[in-house]
């Protein structure tokens, strides 16, 4: 597959990274949702490492998901219990679980290409030393 290469800044950090050709909207998009969560630790995030950033982003982010799963078992629960027909139907289409898979890996590649960046900074970095 065709690599594209998209720009993204997340936690007021730039990175750029690769992503199947056409998928560069998604990709900025849930960079967009990571950097509002990135954003959300305020000056610390300055403070923060990169690998450290990344992993304090994605465990609010991973916080954020878990809520929203417990949330839709809740409501499928309910659901199953006051219309057994359109629960089958919503299980049977599984959208949202398929949207949520797809944007975890993604969010998994683009995790570890950003390690492989800044591993790659630090080797580079450190010969300049």
């Amino acid at each position: 597959p065709v690599m594209a290469e998209v720009d993204l800044e997340i936690g007021g950090r730039s990175f750029r990274v690769g992503c199947e050709d056409g998928q560069e909207a998604r990709l900025r998009a849930v960079a967009g949702l990571l950097d509002g969560y990135a954003r959300q630790l305020g000056p610390a995030a300055g403070e923060l490492s990169e690998s450290r950033l990344m992993l304090m982003t994605a465990l609010m982010c991973g916080d954020a998901l878990s809520d929203e799963q417990a949330r839709n078992r809740t409501l499928d629960a309910a659901l199953t219990e006051k219309n057994p027909e359109a629960a089958r139907q919503i299980a049977s289409a599984d959208a949202a679980a398929e949207a949520e898979s797809a944007a975890a890996a993604l969010l998994d590649k683009a995790s570890e290409r950003l390690e492989r960046m800044a591993a790659q900074l630090r080797e580079e970095t450190g010969a300049r030393s």
